[in-house]
């Protein structure tokens, strides 16, 4: 599968070069927004964005994040023993995130082939 990892890398290129937010900015703002949660749900939702998502992920464009990065996150968190609600939380926030992104005129990425 080294075509599908060259194929990704020369995705995340073209990404960078292109104009749009970030995932941390994205996940920052969609957090922002949310409605009908309270203050500490938001903090916690923070929590998961820098502990989760922002080391790793974070600085990339919207458009350079691939299936193949978002899978790599959940099994990372996945081997640091995390819960499975906890890391199908993260999946969703990040998820919600992305498809919020796309008002902004960042791309999410398409469906994994």
């Amino acid at each position: 599968m080294v075509g599908g990892h060259a194929a990704e890398a020369a995705r995340i290129g073209e990404a960078i070069r292109k104009p749009g937010p970030t995932v941390l900015e994205a996940m920052s703002e969609h957090i922002d927004l949310l409605t009908g949660v309270g203050a500490e749900t938001r903090s916690h939702y923070c929590q998961q964005m820098t502990a989760h998502i922002a080391p790793v992920t974070g600085s990339l464009p919207v458009s350079a994040l691939t299936y193949r990065r978002v899978a790599g996150r959940v099994r990372a968190i996945t081997d640091k023993g995390l819960a499975p609600k906890t890391i199908a939380n993260v999946h969703g926030l990040l998820s919600a995130a992305m498809a919020k992104a796309a008002p902004w005129g960042a791309s999410p990425p398409p469906p994994p082939d």
